[in-house]
């Protein structure tokens, strides 16, 4: 709660409009009557991985921005090497939230 909260004010203080979820099962609902500009998510998520989330999202919008983060790699996931790398490539959120923040400025 206490990460979530801090991205949400990092975003915010960059002005965009934040909406914090910790939980799918709130979130799925909200973003189906009303989908998000762009999503930052971990990727493990208390469900699994954020596979079937990101799905969901690009079934509604192809195009929608999406960060994937996560720091809780464990040895018995397989992670997608998109996303491996994107870890590897993309520790820092400023370099997310710039990506972020400039895919969101082209829609």
């Amino acid at each position: 709660a206490s990460e979530t909260a801090s991205l949400a004010e990092h975003f915010s203080d960059r002005g965009c409009d934040v909406q914090a979820f910790t939980r799918v099962e709130d979130l799925v609902p909200s973003m189906k009557f009303r989908p998000f500009d762009g999503y930052v998510i971990d990727w493990m998520l208390d469900e699994g991985s954020a596979a079937e989330l990101v799905g969901m999202i690009r079934a509604d919008d192809r195009e929608c921005p999406i960060a994937v983060l996560t720091g809780k790699i464990r040895s018995d996931v397989m992670v997608e090497p998109a996303v491996a790398e994107a870890v590897s490539t993309y520790k820092r959120l400023p370099i997310i939230s710039a990506q972020l923040l400039q895919a969101l400025a082209g829609r």
